[in-house]
């Protein structure tokens, strides 16, 4: 009959179960320990909310990149042909906003779901020169 409990009460030897820190010790055979073999990562990897946000994120962002590159394109197509018009020029500048609103849109998306870190890019701003009154030299 063994003796040996898990922790507290008395071992084989008649001790407590406790070292001399006072912490108990815990019984386990040697075959329990050589039989254990790490868990592959390939495996571990399957489980991790990591691993699955990126696969949502590949999986919803297809959609979502084909669908602003097709606005874009179209959009910058049509009014390239109406540039002609008074139309064509305004159409432009909400086509290049809506592509910067697509673009920050995706980029938050990539943020908050995958945890990447992607800046923001910087404001435009004007450069003086000879269109817009200032000289060549800058």
């Amino acid at each position: 009959m063994h003796n040996r409990t898990l922790g507290r009460g008395t071992d084989q030897a008649g001790g407590t179960g406790k070292s001399e820190a006072g912490e108990h010790r815990f019984w386990q055979s040697d075959d329990a320990m050589s039989d254990t073999r790490p868990v592959p990562r390939v495996l571990t990897e399957l489980v991790r909310h990591r691993t699955w946000a990126k696969c949502l994120y590949a999986l919803l962002g297809l959609p979502i990149g084909v669908a602003g590159f097709v606005v874009t394109a179209v959009t910058v197509a049509v009014s390239g042909g109406l540039l002609v018009t008074f139309i064509g020029l305004p159409l432009m500048a909400v086509t290049g906003l809506a592509s910067s609103r697509i673009g920050s849109g995706l980029r938050t998306f990539a943020n908050r779901l995958i945890g990447a870190d992607v800046p923001a890019p910087q404001p435009l701003r004007a450069n003086p020169g000879l269109c817009w009154g200032g000289s060549a030299r800058g």
